[in-house]
């Protein structure tokens, strides 16, 4: 199957990924809820509604951007070094944006010590 074949599909599942996210977040939580009964919804149930729907709102700017990125016409390079990003590491993580080299050296820096105060780096 030719690349550009493969990557129409990652984008129909990409589309579909994000309308059941979508209807999930509209129906199911609430639903979630609803089924606890007001009553029974303590502290510790709101808080894993919560964590669950910012979970999913992640993941669907995840896939909005990665929709974006098809849009432009960039999807499947990487944003670092402008190569293509392998299709094995797309069926791994479709919303990917970058190359495999190029995440490593990401989470390199990202793991690396401060040298002032030995803490962990942010690096955005």
């Amino acid at each position: 199957m030719k690349r550009a074949e493969i990557l129409k599909r990652f984008r129909r599942e990409l589309e579909e990924r994000f309308e059941f996210l979508q209807q999930a977040m509209d129906g199911e939580l609430d639903e979630l809820q609803q089924d606890l009964g007001e009553e029974d919804v303590d502290a510790s149930c709101d808080e894993v509604t919560s964590q669950l729907a910012e979970r999913m709102a992640g993941e669907m700017g995840e896939i909005e951007d990665a929709l974006a990125r098809f849009r432009e016409g960039t999807y499947g390079q990487c944003e670092d070094c402008g190569r293509t990003i392998p299709i094995a590491r797309l069926q791994a993580k479709p919303t990917a944006t970058t190359c495999v080299a190029c995440q490593e050296r990401r989470d390199r820096l990202w793991r690396r010590p401060s040298s002032r105060s030995g803490r962990q780096r942010m690096n955005w």
